[in-house]
């Protein structure tokens, strides 16, 4: 989840990402998970699906298992990434007020992997500061090069250097080892073991993800603890 950037940042960048605006009155399980056709509707065609999400109970098997069906639709399966966006004013702590009242619920925020604080990154002034001048990638270009990288993974070198410690769920494993697995291969696409890209890969997934244990802590201080997690090399 993200709490701020606009919407202009994804839609040149790749065709195989959906932008789905708010305000659309077609349920999202029609939008998303279509049974009166033959295709199996979006998250098996698309990479990233980001927008206002309303069918709950099948939004959230889908967030857990990566398998959705629709009235006599077969069961599908799909690798597509959710990417939720709201813009949030004020109080920042406060993240979860950016979803629809009936998003706010445990379950569902558990399921989210991480939470990027879009607050805290720096507004784009003017261009002799932020743009460069240099030689850069085309944005197609590069998001065809992400694309490739979907069939490689660095999840085993997460799992095989790393524990994390401070009482983790099966979620939280499960987040972060996607989130540094994500991060890791963009630093070493050769895969090779690197102690300093684990580093940074595993430090900022454990942030991402301990900003959604403080919220879920908030929310049911009985039922997730207080205690951040942290993250160790294994001897």
């Amino acid at each position: 989840m993200d709490g701020g950037p606009h919407r202009r940042y994804y839609l040149p960048i790749d065709p195989r990402l959906l932008l789905v605006p708010q305000g659309l009155r077609q349920p999202l399980d029609q939008r998303l998970l279509p049974s009166r056709r033959r295709r199996e509707g979006y998250p098996q065609a698309y990479h990233h699906v980001r927008g206002e999400v309303h069918a709950l109970g099948k939004l959230k098997d889908y967030m857990e298992s990566g398998m959705y069906e629709r009235g006599a639709m077969r069961q599908v399966r799909s690798g597509c990434s959710i990417v939720m966006q709201g813009n949030i004013d004020a109080d920042y702590d406060s993240w979860e007020e950016a979803l629809p009242q009936s998003m706010r619920e445990p379950a569902l925020i558990d399921r989210i992997q991480g939470l990027i604080p879009g607050w805290e990154m720096p507004k784009i002034m003017s261009a002799d500061l932020h743009l460069s001048s240099g030689i850069g990638i085309a944005a197609d270009a590069f998001s065809e090069i992400m694309h490739q990288m979907r069939s490689i993974s660095a999840s085993s070198i997460i799992r095989g250097n790393v524990e994390v410690v401070g009482q983790p769920s099966i979620r939280d494993e499960r987040a972060i080892t996607k989130i540094a697995s994500a991060l890791y291969k963009l630093l070493r696409p050769d895969l090779e073991f690197d102690g300093e890209a684990l580093e940074i890969s595993m430090n900022l997934a454990i942030e991402l993800r301990n900003r959604i244990r403080e919220k879920l802590h908030e929310m049911i201080p009985s039922e997730f603890p207080r205690e951040p997690l942290e993250w160790r090399l294994r001897t």
